[in-house]
This record gives structure tokens, sequence and C-alpha cells, in this order.
């Protein structure tokens, strides 16, 4: 052999032994049921959570509940995944979902600073003396740094009976907590999809940060140990809640969160706290949309959707809200908070009531609401806008249609409050207060929309209009519209539109 080919060989053999030895991916079962503690393995599955909860998860392992198995206590997995070879919990078989029972403990499941894990295909219980803090799935984060990758999906979480306390630790169904006191935390890439969740005490979705201070949450909250560190890439999106005791979505430290096509049919139900169905609160940035939103149990808040505290560019559009005890929006600054731009446009509100809009002690500035549709009728008394004594409110009102046959809804105004209503066709609206430049609901109407009918709690697509509407084409043009109406239709940025949330 020549010396240039030896070395050539020599080259490769020292190439390959030099390449990083990466640890085989494990697959482990958890059976529960069986009657004796095996190795984790297929044949011989673990029978106990401790025995897998004693296990450091690596890239590509897997844990498999048994199909149909019950497992009592706390499932808390340790170690993550990789970007390439991510951590699954899940299921073996085809049959009925494996049962985590939390028994009375805090987290029936506790994921905590774990990256590149999917949580999936598990039914979550936590009933066991009840009224206690406790949750079904906690998400949490201490002194970790950037958690990326985090999927929790198509899990049913049920019967979790906690105390009626808003805190960081609990109680929820899914609880996404960040704390720690030394290194600023946040997930990126954290998503919530297609769960199920009913009969919790007290909120279905919640998050909480104490890597929260900026200027705009003022002292609203006074928790927080470190600067303004937001989740990234958060997306809770196709979940089912219903039977909620207080809140249903909440959302806090976020940037760019799309909260879409979820499900909510009862909320602030048990709870003797203010709820909201789904509320921001110290957010940048958040679409809230295809939601709907159902059966507030009281005007302690109660409405559908809320932009809370520090909720800056908030953007709600295409959603429907029906029967909400305590209305359809609310803009809600306090103690130094401020809650500007938010946006609520071509949704459609059914019978909500207590009031429509209602504004908590605060500044809240370049608040547009546009095209939407709202009806109501019935002997209840509902308010068009509420005004909590704050003097630095600034909404417009353009293009919504109200058919109220109920009680004229009347608002709330205070000085030094900016309102302006451009063609809008109101019905049972009392009087509005005048637009900045004079006069009000400049080019409206007070005419029948004549929706095509029937109308009914069930059928939102019955508020698009007939041919011959005088609400067709009688609208102010809004430039930045989002390009499409509430079934899907698109909507020009130049051309005069329709009122209400159907542009056909």
């Amino acid at each position: 052999m020549s010396t240039s080919r030896y070395q050539r060989v020599l080259f490769s053999i020292i190439g390959v032994m030099a390449l990083p030895c990466t640890a085989m991916a494990s697959d482990y079962y958890v059976a529960c049921q069986a009657t004796t503690a095996g190795d984790g393995s297929a044949a011989s599955p673990f029978n106990a959570l401790d025995q897998i909860n004693k296990q450091t998860l690596k890239p590509g392992d897997k844990v498999f509940f048994a199909s149909g198995s019950v497992c009592k206590g706390s499932f808390k997995p340790k170690g993550g995944g990789s970007d390439s070879q991510p951590v699954i919990i899940g299921k073996s078989g085809s049959g009925k979902a494996p049962l985590i029972d939390g028994n009375g403990t805090h987290d029936a499941i506790l994921i905590e600073n774990m990256v590149n894990v999917t949580l999936q295909d598990l039914e979550v219980i936590n009933a066991a003396s009840p009224g206690s803090e406790r949750n079904g799935v906690q998400l949490r984060l201490a002194d970790y740094g950037v958690a990326k990758n985090v999927t929790v999906k198509n899990l049913t979480i049920h019967n979790v009976r906690g105390g009626d306390n808003k805190k960081i630790t609990g109680s929820a169904g899914i609880l996404i907590s960040v704390m720690g006191t030394n290194s600023p935390s946040n997930f990126d890439k954290l998503t919530i999809d297609n769960n199920t969740i009913y009969d919790v005490d007290r909120s279905g979705i919640y998050f909480k940060s104490l890597w929260n201070k900026r200027a705009e949450v003022g002292k609203q909250d006074t928790s927080g140990v470190g600067p303004w560190t937001p989740s990234t890439g958060v997306v809770v999106r196709g979940n089912k809640l219903s039977s909620i005791a207080g809140d249903g979505i909440k959302i806090d430290t976020v940037q760019g969160a799309l909260i879409e096509r979820n499900t909510l049919a009862g909320f602030q139900l048990r709870s003797k706290e203010n709820n909201a169905g789904i509320w921001a609160f110290n957010t940048q940035d958040v679409t809230v949309q295809y939601n709907d939103v159902s059966g507030g149990g009281n005007s302690h808040d109660g409405m559908s959707f809320d932009a809370d505290g520090g909720a800056i560019n908030t953007l709600f559009q295409y959603n429907y809200s029906h029967n909400n005890a305590g209305g359809l929006l609310l803009l809600c600054p306090y103690s130094g908070a401020v809650t500007n731009n938010t946006i609520m446009r071509y949704n459609v509100s059914y019978n909500d009531k207590a009031r429509l809009f209602q504004v908590c002690p605060g500044v809240s500035k370049g608040n547009k609401i546009y095209n939407n549709t709202i009806y109501h009728e019935g002997k209840d008394t509902v308010l068009f806008f509420q005004n909590d004594n704050s003097p630095n409110v600034e909404v417009e009102w353009a293009n919504n249609i109200v058919v109220n046959s109920g009680p004229e809804m009347k608002l709330s105004t205070r000085a030094g409050q900016q309102f302006s209503f451009y063609n809008n066709d109101f019905i049972g609206v009392g009087t509005l207060p005048n637009n900045p430049e004079g006069g009000n609901n400049k080019d409206g109407l007070s005419l029948d929309p004549q929706f095509v009918g029937p109308v009914s709690e069930t059928n939102p697509a019955a508020f698009a209009l007939q041919s011959g509407s005088p609400a067709r084409n009688a609208g102010k043009v809004i430039a930045d519209n989002g390009g499409k109406d509430y079934a899907g239709t698109p909507v020009s940025a130049t051309e005069v539109p329709t009122l209400g949330a159907f542009a056909q």
C-alpha cells in the first residue's frame, strides 16, 4: 500500500472514531393493571408511575401507557428530546385511552423544564380531596430559559376539583406556569391542540408568568420577579371546553399567540371570582379567531372576550358569541395598566346580556369595533356600553349591525372619553354621543337589515343579508380589514363594504 493511500484510510478511520456517540432511543411501556413490576419493556411493563418517573427521557424516547389502564398518582417525566427526535408520551393499542388519576395530588401530570416533548392521547382526572389546589396537566418552567417545542394534544381532562383561587400554581385543566427567580424563562412553539376539557374547577386553560414586568401592565399585577419575557409561537387550537367553574382560556405574557377554533360552552359557573371566556393579559399581538363561546354564567365579568391590563394589539375576529350573561367584550386596564389597539371585527353575537361592551378604569386607546352583527331579543336590559369611571377611553364603531327588540340599549358615558360612530345600522340602541368632529353615527342607518334567517342560536349563518338589504354597500371603507368576512368571503380594501359580519 502506498503511503498516500495508507494515510487516506487511516484518516477515514480516525474520522469515523471521532463522530459523537448517540444513545439509542428507548421505548418504555406502562401498564398499571399489571400484577408485577416489570422492566418497562413491552413484554414486562412498569406497573406504577414511580417507575417511569425515575427514568430520564432522552431524544427519541417514547412512553406508552397501555390502553384501558388506570394509573393513580402524579406522572412527572423528566429529560427531553431534540428538534429532530422529540420525546413522545401517549398510549399503546387502539382501545380506551389510558387514565392518569391524580387522586388529589397537586398535578396529575407535571411536565417541568422539558423541551421537544409531545403529550397526547391520555385521559386525566384529579377529583379526590376536592377544593385543594390541583391541576390536570401543568406545564412548568422555573429558571430554565427557553423551552422549545412542547405540545399537548388529544387529551381528555375532566373532574379536576380544585380551589377557587387564581394562582400561578393552579387550579386548572391545563396550567402553563413560568416561575423562577434567577433566569428569565419562556416557551417557544407551545401548542395546545384538540383537547377536551370539562367539569373543571376553576380554569380551563390558564397561562401565568412571573417574568412579566413592563410599563404597560402598571401595578395591575405585582407578582412579577423580572422583565417581560413573553412566550412565543403559542397556539391554542381546536379545544373543546365545557362546565368550567371560572375562566375558560386565559393567556398571559405571550407575544404573537394564536387562539383559534376553540369551543367554550359554559364558564364562570361555580366561581366567586371575576372570570371571562377567552382573555389576554399583559400580551402583545394576540389573535383570537374562529372561536365559539357561550354560557358565561353570571355578570362578574362573564363576557366572551376580554383584552385585559397590558393587552396591546389584540385582535378578535370571526368568532361566535352567544348567551353569555356578562356580555361580549371587556377592555380592562386599571391600576396604571393600559389596554390599547384592540380590534373586534366580523364577529356574531346572539343574545349576549348585561352589556355588550365594557371598559374598566384606566387608559384604553386606539380601539376599533367594526363589521360585527349583534342580535338581541327578550326582556333583559342590556347596556350597549358600560364605562366603569374611565375618562381615558377611545373607541370607534363602524359598519356594525345591532338589532335589539328588547329594552333600549343605553350607553353609560363620562366626560373625556372619545367615541366615534360611522355607518352603523342600529335598531333599539339609545342616544349616541357625538363624534369628535360633531354629529353621531355619520352615514348610519336605523333600518331592518333583512337577515336571510331563520334566526336561531344554532344558526349564525342566518345573519347573512338578503339581496335587497339596505345594509349592502352602505359602509365605511376600512383599508386594513383582514380581507374576508365571517363566512370567508373576500372583502375589498377599497370598495364600499356591506355592514355587519357578512359581506354577501
